[in-house]
């Protein structure tokens, strides 16, 4: 569930993007400064992404696959749809987190509604702009491939680190909108979210 709202909170920073960079910019600082700048121009639009998760466990099998789509809307608002077996949604307001299933909105609470709460408002002051490679949260690297810029953010705060050992962004090297979140596990599992606007 903490990995789950982690990767929907890094999702929910990240809007398709007209912008362009420079060769001689990419750092991933400027990557994703770039997005935050996009991202400040375009608050007040209503933002639809369907997506694919897939959860990756070392000890089982096969993979757990769900589909979905998330709704990020201005005023630090975000609604994260399940949509196969078991439908329920998550939704993010503000600093403060919501499950919401079978019509009925319930908080989250205890050690986990305060873990969610935190990331909330994290990437809530994130989504409103701010920088997510700011040196205090992630140290960060960058890698390119013709088409994409990929970013890895490594967690320095001992409560990031117990929750994922990286994750990992990937962009459209032309819009800079965000194509795949990874979020990878300390047991070397991991979840991999692609989205695609709607």
């Amino acid at each position: 569930m903490k990995k789950m709202l982690f990767a929907a909170a890094l999702a929910f920073t990240f809007y398709l993007s007209p912008f362009t960079l420079k060769a001689q910019e990419a750092t991933p600082s400027s990557v994703l400064t770039s997005i935050a700048q996009t991202q400040r121009q375009n608050a007040t639009e209503v933002q639809k992404y369907q997506f694919k998760q897939t959860k990756h466990t070392p000890m089982l099998a096969t993979d757990a696959v769900r589909m979905g789509y998330m709704v990020v809307g201005p005023q630090k608002y975000m609604e994260w749809h399940y949509t196969d077996a078991d439908p329920y949604a998550l939704v993010m307001e503000g600093d403060k987190c919501f499950m919401l299933k079978d019509g009925e909105k319930k908080p989250l609470k205890g050690r986990s509604g305060r873990m969610a709460s935190r990331l909330a408002a994290l990437m809530m002051e994130l989504a409103a702009g701010g920088e997510l490679v700011d040196g205090k949260h992630f140290d960060s690297s960058l890698a390119e491939t013709s088409n994409t810029w990929v970013v890895t953010l490594n967690p320095r705060s001992r409560d990031m680190r117990k929750m994922m050992e990286s994750a990992v962004l990937t962009f459209d090297k032309k819009t800079l909108g965000i194509l795949t979140v990874k979020i990878v596990d300390q047991d070397a599992g991991f979840t991999l979210i692609e989205f695609e606007k709607k």
